[in-house]
């Protein structure tokens, strides 16, 4: 008899947690997370950056792989832009979790960049709203427009309730001359 209670517990905690598993829409192997990449058009100091046509962008949960070929920016995006050690950019639109509210952004590239609504954390750089493109009442997203030369970034998501999400974005593409 004690066997058999002892199956049945066991046969019910396996139902439950495959039950639990579907209905949280989680495949096995397969991480997700809240966060949208994709390639994007920006415009800085009314110049216009936009990313090749043969630029590809794969996001697989929390790794981003950008492929293909990337052009060399013009003078112009270059004096605007600001460092004249980067020659290839990728223009990229980052969606924020749209259920969390967004306190904090780091960007870790070969420099590193914080976005926050507090001042005083390292490598701060401006005000999270000053980093936002979206209206009031849309989904949080901003548009990055990042170095090519580098070939990989840490992007990390700080929500208001201590969530934290951490991507990693992998450049491996060809730069064009």
């Amino acid at each position: 008899m004690k066997k058999l209670l002892s199956f049945a517990l066991s046969s019910l905690m396996i139902y439950f947690v495959i039950i639990c598993s579907t209905a949280c829409g989680i495949k096995a192997g397969e991480m997700s997370v809240a966060e949208e990449v994709s390639l994007a058009n920006a415009v800085f100091c009314e110049i216009e950056f936009e990313n090749s046509e043969s630029v590809k962008l794969k996001q697989n949960g929390d790794e981003i792989i950008v492929s293909g070929s990337i052009e060399k920016m013009s003078d112009i995006q270059k004096n605007v832009f600001g460092d004249e050690s980067v020659s290839h950019v990728i223009v990229l639109k980052f969606l924020f979790d749209k259920e969390r509210t967004i306190d904090s952004f780091e960007i870790r590239g070969s420099k590193t960049k914080v976005y926050s609504t507090d001042g005083s954390v390292e490598n701060y750089v401006g005000s999270i709203s000053d980093l936002l493109d979206n209206e009031p009442g849309e989904d949080a997203f901003c548009k990055l427009i990042l170095s090519a030369n580098t070939k990989q970034y840490t992007l990390k998501a700080t929500y208001s309730d201590s969530t934290i999400s951490l991507l990693t974005l992998t450049i491996d593409a060809t730069l064009m001359s």
